[in-house]
Protein backbone atom coordinates (compact mmCIF):
# COMPACT_ATOMS: atom_id res chain seq x y z
CA UNK A 1 0.00 0.00 0.00
CA UNK A 2 1.28 3.21 -0.83
CA UNK A 3 2.14 5.92 1.46
CA UNK A 4 1.47 9.79 1.09
CA UNK A 5 3.76 12.29 0.69
CA UNK A 6 3.60 13.32 4.08
CA UNK A 7 4.21 9.99 5.77
CA UNK A 8 7.04 9.38 3.42
CA UNK A 9 8.51 12.83 4.80
CA UNK A 10 7.74 12.48 8.69
CA UNK A 11 9.60 8.80 8.15
CA UNK A 12 12.50 10.64 6.05
CA UNK A 13 16.05 10.85 7.41
CA UNK A 14 18.13 14.16 6.17
CA UNK A 15 21.54 13.54 5.58
CA UNK A 16 23.81 17.73 5.12
CA UNK A 17 26.08 17.10 2.30
CA UNK A 18 28.22 20.44 3.26
CA UNK A 19 31.62 19.70 3.81
CA UNK A 20 33.34 21.74 6.04
CA UNK A 21 34.93 24.64 5.62
CA UNK A 22 38.92 25.38 7.24
CA UNK A 23 42.15 26.87 6.14
CA UNK A 24 43.76 24.93 4.43
CA UNK A 25 41.23 23.07 3.02
CA UNK A 26 41.54 21.87 -0.59
CA UNK A 27 41.02 24.63 -2.94
CA UNK A 28 41.18 24.96 -6.90
CA UNK A 29 44.16 27.50 -7.47
CA UNK A 30 42.06 29.79 -9.25
CA UNK A 31 40.35 30.75 -6.51
CA UNK A 32 42.69 31.02 -3.90
CA UNK A 33 42.95 32.84 -1.26
CA UNK A 34 40.18 30.68 -0.46
CA UNK A 35 39.03 30.79 3.32
CA UNK A 36 40.54 33.40 6.09
CA UNK A 37 38.40 33.55 9.44
CA UNK A 38 39.32 36.27 11.67
CA UNK A 39 37.76 36.67 15.57
CA UNK A 40 36.94 40.43 14.75
CA UNK A 41 35.43 41.18 18.31
CA UNK A 42 36.28 39.36 21.52
CA UNK A 43 34.12 38.90 24.51
CA UNK A 44 36.33 41.60 26.68
CA UNK A 45 36.17 44.05 24.19
CA UNK A 46 32.83 44.85 24.47
CA UNK A 47 32.15 43.31 28.11
CA UNK A 48 30.57 46.08 30.39
CA UNK A 49 28.26 44.86 33.12
CA UNK A 50 27.97 48.08 35.32
CA UNK A 51 26.68 49.68 31.68
CA UNK A 52 25.09 46.87 29.88
CA UNK A 53 24.73 44.05 32.69
CA UNK A 54 26.80 40.43 32.29
CA UNK A 55 26.03 39.43 28.97
CA UNK A 56 28.75 39.97 26.30
CA UNK A 57 29.20 38.71 22.70
CA UNK A 58 31.46 37.53 20.22
CA UNK A 59 32.27 38.65 16.20
CA UNK A 60 34.26 37.07 13.75
CA UNK A 61 34.67 38.39 9.95
CA UNK A 62 34.72 35.34 7.43
CA UNK A 63 36.29 35.52 4.07
CA UNK A 64 36.02 33.13 1.28
CA UNK A 65 35.62 32.92 -2.43
CA UNK A 66 32.40 31.83 -3.54
CA UNK A 67 33.62 29.09 -4.54
CA UNK A 68 34.62 27.29 -1.23
CA UNK A 69 33.58 24.02 0.04
CA UNK A 70 30.51 22.71 -1.12
CA UNK A 71 28.28 24.66 -3.21
CA UNK A 72 26.14 24.99 -6.22
CA UNK A 73 27.54 27.16 -9.28
CA UNK A 74 25.07 29.63 -10.46
CA UNK A 75 24.09 30.24 -14.10
CA UNK A 76 25.97 33.52 -13.59
CA UNK A 77 29.37 32.26 -12.94
CA UNK A 78 30.40 30.71 -16.00
CA UNK A 79 30.43 32.64 -19.68
CA UNK A 80 31.61 31.44 -23.23
CA UNK A 81 32.55 34.58 -25.30
CA UNK A 82 31.03 37.03 -22.37
CA UNK A 83 27.18 35.91 -22.67
CA UNK A 84 25.85 33.71 -20.08
CA UNK A 85 22.97 31.19 -19.50
CA UNK A 86 20.21 31.80 -22.45
CA UNK A 87 22.90 34.48 -24.36
CA UNK A 88 22.96 37.10 -21.78
CA UNK A 89 25.45 39.53 -22.13
CA UNK A 90 27.87 39.47 -18.76
CA UNK A 91 28.04 43.43 -18.52
CA UNK A 92 24.03 43.33 -18.39
CA UNK A 93 23.87 41.82 -15.20
CA UNK A 94 27.19 42.20 -13.86
CA UNK A 95 27.28 44.94 -10.67
CA UNK A 96 29.61 45.56 -8.08
CA UNK A 97 27.47 43.91 -5.44
CA UNK A 98 26.84 40.98 -7.53
CA UNK A 99 24.83 39.99 -10.56
CA UNK A 100 20.94 41.05 -11.06
CA UNK A 101 19.44 37.62 -13.20
CA UNK A 102 20.86 34.00 -12.59
CA UNK A 103 22.35 34.31 -9.43
CA UNK A 104 22.79 31.41 -6.88
CA UNK A 105 19.80 32.60 -5.10
CA UNK A 106 17.69 32.27 -7.21
CA UNK A 107 17.58 28.70 -6.96
CA UNK A 108 14.80 26.86 -4.86
CA UNK A 109 16.09 24.57 -2.38
CA UNK A 110 16.72 20.93 -3.95
CA UNK A 111 14.76 17.93 -1.55
CA UNK A 112 14.90 14.48 -3.41
CA UNK A 113 14.84 11.32 -2.82
CA UNK A 114 18.39 10.07 -2.63
CA UNK A 115 20.91 6.33 -2.02
CA UNK A 116 23.09 6.06 0.87
CA UNK A 117 26.03 4.03 -0.14
CA UNK A 118 28.11 3.46 3.30
CA UNK A 119 31.50 1.47 2.73
CA UNK A 120 31.90 1.41 6.54
CA UNK A 121 28.32 -1.01 6.90
CA UNK A 122 29.04 -4.17 7.91
CA UNK A 123 28.25 -6.28 5.58
CA UNK A 124 24.80 -8.13 5.43
CA UNK A 125 23.22 -5.09 6.97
Amino acid sequence: MGHSLVDQLRNARVYDLEQPRFRGMPMHPAHQPGYFYALYRRHRDNYRPAEQGPRSSASGVLTLMEHSGTHIDALCHQACDLKLYGGVPVESIETQSGFTQLAIETVPPLLTRGVLLNDRAPIGS
